[in-house]
């Protein structure tokens, strides 16, 4: 017993000893408190001479992931090469021209510059002085209870192609009103009363003042004079697809009853043509969006849910309410998307975002795997709303922003090609150039695929899409901008393409984009020439006498043997009904030698109307009135 007491005394005198050794350990390289005090009136925040150590110590006399920085009034503190601290305190001036990472809250009564630098910031951020962030640079608070406070003046500036970005999963308390500076580049048009060089846009501010962001930036395009002005300021009426800009002297209506930009709304926007031709950046005041905001879209319920877009009816003009970029589909993101969350409210022909790029709507949906993978800031696009239902609250939620984007590397937005692959058939005209998508995945089948297939957005000449191969009564007739089927049996398929162009004019029909495999045959099959042209080795060129149109006559084959002239003739013809159309469509009839008989029969078997259609044009309609 003795002995053993004994020893576990001497146990006990060393674990102490060894406690004492620790905490003398700890006591010697204690957290370091760090005050700025450059030479002159500058200082390199990686540079031990621009520091005063207040308090602790520390082993370079640079500012760690764990010391506390304050810097002082009048000093301006760079940060050129990757940098952390606990928290942060900004009395003078701080830039940032490389990562600054704080662990703790910011306290920011001086001037903070993001140029160059990104700050993520994991507690708190309290600007009550200046914060400007050039683009291409980010401010993100890591966590989704922390808040980012503004009481001073928020400076966040857009080039021509970036943006600067505040990324915020908790809160925003943004009081600097019209002290804030929201700048966006927007395309530069000589005449508001033309249609090219507009953008979509929308704001992500609110109390915004239209008639305010009008006087204040003078690049913004106008036409007119007087009561008869038009600004380069308006929105899109889905009741009756037309287009309307603000317009009238300071005293006259809209233009002074405008009031504010809604939050989650989309319009149009353009410049006039300044210095360089391409556009010029507008501000905008007023307080950043937080919080999970929702927007109520309008819908025509005098249509049926069919899959009609001709009239426009159907679209709601909509715009990111964030001042960050959100992700549009499951790159990687599970359903923290806005096509997954928003299934409900779209059309499922069309559950997918469609973008103005400046020529024509390109389409984005859970497929896409490129640029438009993201929704940047500010940006607006059209959506293809149901007609029936209850739901009508189209979502932006927190957890949709993301530090990716046009700025950054697109790492989770770039298909695995072991399982994933992508076909895009490219059109040019008169120096137009426009694509369809087509893709192949584990999520893609022959028939139509809600949130994978998206219809087309009605464009201008020339364009092309594809049908699916397996069409169902709601998809008779509905040409696609995206398609995407399945990456097993991509061996084998026979795709209708779509072709609208204008008569007269040399057409090329080209792949623009392909990750399929290199042993992959790739034809377009011209079924009224009977021709079969290798797309991998050789572009299809034709000048049409008579304008193309519709389905019927060109096909893409991905198959893995060598097709000749002649040796396939798809010729297929297509008759559909629209919903409450009173006329059948046929397609194709410019792929038959001789014409076509038509017989019609009703229900009873009995036939009704027969008739004769010459093959001079592919598409034609029979009234069955």
């Amino acid at each position: 017993m003795g002995s053993s007491g004994q020893l576990n005394i001497t146990s006990m005198k060393k674990i102490l000893l060894l406690i004492a050794v620790i905490l003398c350990y700890n006591l010697g390289y204690a957290q370091g408190v760090f005050t700025s005090s450059p030479a002159g009136d500058a200082g390199n925040w990686n540079a031990s001479g621009t520091w005063t150590l207040a308090s602790g110590s520390d082993g370079d006399g640079v500012p760690d992931a764990d010391d506390t920085v304050t810097i002082s009034s009048g000093d301006t503190v760079t940060v050129t090469a990757t940098a952390a601290a606990t928290t942060l305190t900004v009395t003078g001036t701080l830039v940032t021209e490389a990562a600054l990472t704080i662990s703790g809250d910011v306290t920011a009564p001086g001037s903070t510059t993001l140029n160059g630098g990104n700050v993520v910031v994991s507690g708190d951020f309290t600007n009550s002085g200046t914060l400007k962030l050039y683009a291409g640079n980010y401010l993100q608070l890591d966590g989704s209870t922390k808040t980012l406070t503004n009481t001073g003046a928020i400076e966040a500036l857009g080039g021509e192609d970036s943006f600067s970005r505040i990324i915020v999963a908790g809160t925003i308390s943004d009081s600097g009103g019209s002290s804030n500076k929201y700048q966006r580049w927007i395309n530069g048009t000589g005449d508001a009363g033309t249609s090219t060089g507009w953008d979509l846009i929308g704001v992500p501010t609110s109390n915004t003042s239209i008639e305010t962001t009008i006087d204040a930036n003078t690049d913004i395009a106008s036409s007119g004079s007087g009561t008869s002005i038009l600004y380069g300021v308006g929105f899109y009426d889905g009741t009756d697809n037309s287009w309307d800009t603000y317009g009238g002297s300071a005293t006259d209506e809209p233009y002074t009853d405008a009031g504010n930009f809604t939050v989650g709304k989309g319009y149009q926007m353009a410049t006039a043509i300044p210095l360089n031709g391409t556009g010029a950046a507008v501000e905008f005041d007023g307080n950043l969006n937080s919080g999970d905001i929702n927007y109520t879209t309008l819908r025509n319920y005098d249509l049926d849910n069919d899959s009609d877009m001709s009239d426009g009816s159907r679209f709601n003009l909509i715009a990111n309410p964030y001042l960050t970029f959100l992700n549009v589909g499951n790159t990687g993101h599970a359903t923290n998307n806005l096509i997954d969350v928003n299934a409900s409210v779209l059309h499922t022909n069309g559950q997918a975002l469609y973008m103005w790029d400046g020529d024509s709507y390109v389409t984005s949906n859970l497929s896409t795997s490129s640029t438009y993978a993201y929704l940047a800031p500010y940006q607006g696009f059209m959506v293809m709303a149901k007609t029936t239902g209850s739901n009508t609250t189209f979502s932006f939620t927190k957890v949709m922003q993301t530090t990716a984007g046009a700025n950054d590397p697109i790492a989770d937005g770039i298909m695995d090609p072991e399982d994933n692959a992508e076909l895009f058939i490219g059109i040019s005209q008169n120096g137009k150039n426009r694509k369809t998508e087509i893709y192949f995945s584990e999520n893609g089948t022959d028939g139509l695929d809600p949130g994978y297939d998206a219809q087309e957005f009605p464009n201008a000449y020339p364009s092309n899409s594809t049908r699916l191969i397996q069409t169902i009564e709601s998809t008779d007739g509905v040409n696609f901008s995206i398609q995407t089927l399945s990456y097993d049996e991509m061996w084998d398929k026979v795709i209708p393409l779509v072709v609208n162009a204008e008569a007269g004019s040399e057409v090329v029909l080209d792949i623009n984009h392909n990750t399929t495999p290199a042993d992959l045959k790739i034809y377009l099959e011209d079924a009224v020439e009977g021709t079969f042209t290798n797309l991998k080795e050789n572009n299809f060129v034709i000048t049409p006498s008579e304008n193309l149109e519709g389905a019927g006559r060109f096909y893409i084959h991905t198959t893995e043997n060598a097709l000749s002239d002649g040796e396939v003739n798809t010729s297929l013809l297509n008759a559909y009904k629209g919903v409450d159309n009173n006329y059948i469509t046929i397609e194709g009839l410019a792929t038959q030698i001789t014409s076509t008989e038509v017989s019609l029969y009703n229900i009873l078997g009995t036939r009704v109307m027969n008739t004769t259609l010459d093959n001079t044009t592919n598409t034609q309609m029979i009234s069955t009135n």
